[in-house]
C-alpha cells in the first residue's frame, strides 16, 4: 500500500526529504523487501500527489545511500544489503530534526587530560596512555 505515511505541505520539511523517508521507512520495516521493486516514479507521484522532481531526488539519494538500486530498462530495487543500522540512525536523527525549528550546537563541558582506569584501559587494549577528554 502506497498511501499510509504522506506528505505534510504545512512541514517546512522539503518534499524530495519527507519522500526519501517514507520510501526508507518501507524498506526499513520490510514492506519492500530485499531484492523487491518499488513502484514506479509514476506511480508514486500519484499515491503521494508531488511532482517527479521530489521523487527522483529521494530516489537518487537512497540510490546514493545504499538502500536502492538502479536497473537501466527495468527498474528501481530494493538493495539486497541494506547500510548499517548505525549510520542509519544517525541519518534518522537528522531527518528527525530538520523542519523541527532544531539548532544543533555545540558546547564543551568537560575537558582536559586524564589517565583512564583500569576497566577502561583493558577495553580499549590501551597500555596506560594518557588520554584527551573533550
Amino acid at each position: 500500500m502506497l498511501t499510509e505515511k504522506t506528505i505534510d505541505r504545512e512541514s517546512q520539511q522539503k518534499l524530495y526529504v519527507q519522500m526519501y523517508s517514507i520510501i526508507k521507512e518501507k524498506i526499513e520495516t520490510g514492506e519492500w523487501p530485499s531484492g523487491s521493486q518499488i513502484p514506479t516514479e509514476d506511480e508514486l507521484c500519484k499515491a503521494h500527489d508531488v511532482s517527479k522532481a521530489p521523487v527522483r531526488t529521494a530516489i537518487a539519494e537512497l540510490v546514493r545511500n545504499g538502500y536502492l538500486r538502479k536497473q537501466q530498462g527495468k527498474g528501481t530495487f530494493v538493495s539486497h544489503a541494506l547500510p548499517d543500522r548505525g549510520i542509519t540512525m544517525k541519518t534518522k536523527l537528522t531527518e528527525d530534526m530538520f523542519g523541527e525549528g532544531v539548532t544543533a550546537k555545540k558546547e564543551v563541558l568537560v575537558k582536559g587530560i586524564k589517565v583512564p582506569p583500569e576497566d577502561v584501559r583493558n577495553y580499549l587494549k590501551a597500555n596506560g596512555d594518557i588520554y584527551y577528554i573533550l
